[in-house]
């Protein structure tokens, strides 16, 4: 109990300076990773640098709190990440700057859309639902995304913050089948390090009102243009 609370004081300090000390999950998430760690037996520990909690025998001194860090930023806060963008040029840097523990991939703008060909695909009955289908250029995409998902602990989603950006993240999820519990949301307007630190330190949810105003101007696109088309 005495190790338990010398964690829940120094709690801000295995934080470090990417996530708020107030995430009571991650913290529980903690202390159950600790009590673990600490029933097994130093024979049958992997050979992982980020677990070094056996030789600091769980004593929280200068160097036991280095290692519960490591633990900390590696497993339990890190994991393992994937940051999704709509720019391929962009992914490379911005994973640079994350580090190794996040893996950028673009979705290439858009995944979904409103099928081409087989009728309208909105559903004028029930609310102008529209029916999206992943365009057939992005399904090699959208399979590799999948791929990458079930690799990760964390889904990112960093697309841009206009409408468009956001019906993307939104389409993402719901292509990808994203749990929302283990989904961000995070923007920023420069590619630098400092700006994406600030995102991944700030992530929301998404903006449902983004959303609805883009599927508005999409639909309204294909209900003008499906019945101007025979004429033009």
């Amino acid at each position: 109990m005495q190790q338990k609370n010398e964690i829940l004081k120094h709690w801000p300090t295995f934080v470090g300076e990417f996530y708020n000390p107030e995430h009571d999950q991650i913290k529980k998430k903690l202390l159950t990773y600790f009590e673990d760690y600490k029933k097994k037996q130093p024979s049958s520990r992997k050979s992982n640098e980020n677990f070094n909690l056996y030789e600091s025998r769980y004593n929280l001194h200068e160097e036991g709190n280095q290692d519960l860090q490591k633990v900390l930023k590696s497993k339990l806060i890190m994991g393992k990440n994937l940051v999704i963008v709509e720019s391929p040029a962009k992914a490379k840097t911005i994973e640079n700057y994350l580090g190794k523990d996040f893996t950028v991939k673009s979705s290439i703008g858009h995944i979904r859309d409103l099928p081409k060909k087989g009728g309208m695909a909105i559903d004028i009955e029930n609310g102008f639902k529209p029916k999206y289908v992943i365009s057939e250029d992005k399904t090699k995409v959208v399979n590799e995304l999948k791929s990458e998902v079930k690799k990760a602990d964390t889904i990112w989603l960093a697309t841009d913050e206009d409408r468009e950006g956001e019906a993307i993240a939104w389409h993402l999820t719901e292509a990808l089948g994203l749990d929302k519990k283990d989904t961000k949301r995070i923007v920023f307007h420069e590619i630098t390090k400092k700006a994406i630190t600030h995102a991944v330190e700030n992530p929301r949810e998404l903006d449902q009102n983004l959303i609805n105003a883009q599927q508005a101007r999409r639909i309204l696109d294909r209900l003008v243009g499906f019945e101007l088309s025979p004429i033009l």
